[in-house]
């Protein structure tokens, strides 16, 4: 009998034959390409009804998981909106600045 823990050895296995490093946040691990998937999905403007139909999801929110920013677009958001800062005061402000004033960014 084929195990799941067999079936993700071959998989991390197989991954690293190829020169991918194995992580859920990379999408190379099989639960992982599930995130990735509905990252792309979102990313690409597909409505969130069509979404959970391709995931087979039961409902929106079990979808909301996948579909969550990852750590590079949160940071190119906080980016987007210091630089917005920037230009519209005369102070500098960098991404810490704000997480650690915790400044609303729909402000």
């Amino acid at each position: 009998m084929y195990t799941l823990t067999q079936y993700n050895k071959a998989h991390a296995a197989a991954c690293e034959r190829i020169g991918l490093p194995v992580g859920k946040a990379l999408g190379t691990t099989p639960h992982g390409h599930r995130h990735a998937y509905g990252r792309r999905l979102s990313n690409a403007g597909i409505d969130k009804a069509l979404i959970r139909r391709f995931m087979h999801h039961a409902s929106l929110e079990s979808q909301d998981v996948y579909t969550q920013a990852n750590t590079r677009e949160a940071l190119a958001a906080l980016e987007a909106a210091a630089q917005l800062l920037r230009d519209k005061h005369t102070g500098t402000f960098s991404t810490s600045d704000l997480l650690l004033l915790d400044i609303e960014l729909n402000d």
